[in-house]
């Protein structure tokens, strides 16, 4: 969330009063400028982000913003029962 709001540049108490759509936008260019890391890492760092939105009663569409996680790889789709 540090990261986030550095990017943004905006306090907590700011960054909920603003619009959805800008909101999202904001977290797309956060997940762009996380380019580089894996896809596990930004899923983690996007549900850091989103929570407080979530808890604040902010709709963001979810679907839209995990577009930007990037691409799943082989390793993902493997199960337990294939690796052993």
């Amino acid at each position: 969330m540090k990261k986030y709001m550095e990017l943004v540049g905006a306090k907590k108490v700011e960054l909920i009063r603003q619009d959805p759509k800008i909101i999202e936008q904001q977290i797309i260019d956060f997940m762009v400028s996380l380019q580089g890391l894996s896809r596990a890492t930004k899923f983690l760092r996007m549900a850091a982000v989103v929570a407080p939105y979530s808890i604040n009663d902010i709709t963001l569409n979810r679907k839209r913003l995990s577009k930007f996680l990037g691409p799943k790889t082989n390793e993902e789709d493997k199960t337990t029962n294939d690796v052993f």
